[in-house]
């Protein structure tokens, strides 16, 4: 039993009616439940209940135990001296002068149920083959709900990656365009580029192209070595002038993976695609914009000599270097978006929660391991229907935080809602 089940029982009335009475015999009527709070002070506030003939208002307080209202030192803090009624599990020790409502025996055994099979469940979706027993009208009701929060989560960490930038967005763009350009595997090894290398700096190097790749291949730490290959030692040249000019510490090598990679994922072609994308357009503004930056990345090449390298000093077969659609569309989700999101509230625009749910419908599902625990029915799946599930991977399954889930409370209220495939894999 955790107290977190009563606030939730509580908060929508699963309980009884008519067994509602103290423990002193007094009849419960519930005339409002009050105002979940999850500051500090009593749990529900400005209820208001009527006990045997008289009606009160003021909080009501909600632990296991009665005891816990001692352990906790309520009777010390005057924030509890409003509170009309003490709701526990166990009245193992009775308040004098708060009427209390023991619930054990007055909660219906399907809840307690669902939830300890939630809960002690070891899928990592605890509800997954739920999941499809939800109609598609309801799966769209969510929508909302769950975009707008991953939408607001990503957006706080923009608005603290732009206090960091000083409040300058567009070192701020530049840094988030690093951390997502590299994919997952070489994220840290971008995110350390994008501090050691000042956007400023690129800026003033813009139209010319050897020259970004000089300063990008230098701070990331690959022209340190001996390589008999005349652009290589052409690149270290001009980074060791630039370097000493702007005084750039690089990057140790060994922070990149190469291992268990397509070469045209290794960081060296990454790196070479960054440097004419910002040769492109510096100022980052053709990625403003989704359907301008789908059109500008998908025309991104590497400079030529990696037409026939996928590392420096090794000669591979001719193949021009572009960015992958995968990649094209894995930016769009997680850096265009987030950021036109976070821009667009920032400055008070109206419809952006619309708009970037028309930008999300326009891209392609992605392919995900947490999106795999789900059982789904949607047809026609897009890109905003994989970040909601992402989003209920990582903000309720994983931590199962069911109790605030919509889709826990469906299943934890509806006692005919269909379990047995959980029971089985559980």
């Amino acid at each position: 039993m955790k107290e977190a089940l009563l606030h939730f029982i509580w908060r929508y009335q699963l309980v009884h009616p008519d067994r509602l009475e103290t423990t002193n015999g007094d009849i419960i009527e519930i005339i409002h439940p009050g105002t979940y709070n999850k500051n500090e002070s009593a749990d529900f506030l400005d209820a208001k209940i009527k006990i045997g003939e008289l009606i009160f208002v003021g909080n009501i307080e909600i632990h296991i135990n009665s005891s816990d209202w001692r352990k906790h030192q309520h009777q010390h803090n005057k924030k509890y001296n409003n509170v009309i009624l003490h709701i526990v599990y166990n009245d193992d020790e009775p308040l004098e002068n708060v009427p209390t409502l023991e619930l054990n025996g007055k909660i219906p055994p399907y809840i307690l149920q669902q939830y300890g099979q939630l809960m002690q469940s070891k899928l990592p979706v605890p509800c997954q083959f739920d999941w499809k027993n939800l109609t598609r009208l309801e799966q769209v009701a969510f929508q909302d709900r769950f975009i707008l929060e991953r939408l607001n989560n990503k957006s706080k960490k923009i608005l603290m990656t732009l206090q960091y930038c000083n409040n300058d967005w567009l070192q701020t763009k530049y840094a988030l365009l690093l951390k997502y350009f590299g994919g997952n595997v070489n994220q840290f090894g971008f995110t350390e580029l994008a501090t050691r290398l000042d956007y400023k700096i690129l800026i003033k190097h813009a139209d010319n192209l050897f020259q970004i790749e000089a300063l990008l291949f230098g701070t990331a730490g690959f022209l340190e070595d001996d390589i008999q290959d005349n652009y290589y030692e052409n690149l270290k040249k001009e980074f060791q002038y630039l370097q000493r000019k702007y005084n750039i510490v690089s990057l140790k090598k060994t922070i990149w993976n190469f291992m268990r990679m397509r070469p045209a994922s290794f960081p060296t072609i990454k790196i070479a695609l960054l440097a004419a994308l910002i040769h492109a357009s510096p100022q980052l503004y053709q990625m403003q914009h989704i359907e301008n930056a789908q059109v500008f990345l998908a025309n991104i090449t590497a400079s030529n000599y990696w037409d026939r390298h996928y590392q420096f000093g090794k000669e591979s077969n001719l193949l021009v270097k572009h960015i992958g659609k995968s990649s094209i569309h894995a930016l769009l989700i997680n850096y265009n978006i987030p950021l036109f999101y976070t821009y667009q509230t920032t400055f008070e625009q109206k419809d952006v929660l619309q708009t970037c749910i028309e930008y999300y419908e326009t891209l392609p599902f992605e392919q995900n391991h947490k999106i795999k625990y789900f059982k789904t029915n949607i047809s026609k799946p897009s890109a905003l229907d994989s970040q909601v599930l992402i989003e209920l991977y990582d903000a309720y399954c994983s931590p199962k935080r069911c109790l605030d889930c919509p889709i826990g409370f469906k299943i934890l209220k509806n006692k005919h809602f269909q379990r047995q495939e959980l029971i089985r894999n559980a």
